[in-house]
């Protein structure tokens, strides 16, 4: 279980749960609960628990902000629409 989670809350995340829990299994990880931990990690709740994190790291640049956060989400793998929400947030609690 320590190393499905080290590996699925990894920056090397990909896109889906699905597909984690695919190259996991390649890789010989098995275990009972990973279908409830990626559920978790890729619930529309946590994507933009994980989005937002991100936004806290990153200084809002001054010119488009709106635009550069949401490619900048959207490159890291999230939807337009959480990314698009997010950024939305992350700009209301900024003054921006």
């Amino acid at each position: 279980y320590e190393i499905s989670a080290c590996l699925v809350g990894s920056e090397m995340c990909i896109e889906t749960g699905r597909k984690i829990e695919r190259e996991l299994a390649l890789r010989g990880v098995r275990d009972e609960g990973l279908h409830e931990l990626a559920d978790s990690l890729m619930s529309e709740d946590g994507e933009r628990d994980r989005a937002r994190d991100i936004l806290a790291r990153r200084r809002i640049p001054d010119d488009k902000a709106y635009e550069k956060l949401v490619r900048h989400l959207m490159a890291k793998g999230f939807s337009y629409g959480v990314a698009s929400d997010a950024v939305k947030e992350c700009l209301a609690q900024n003054g921006d």
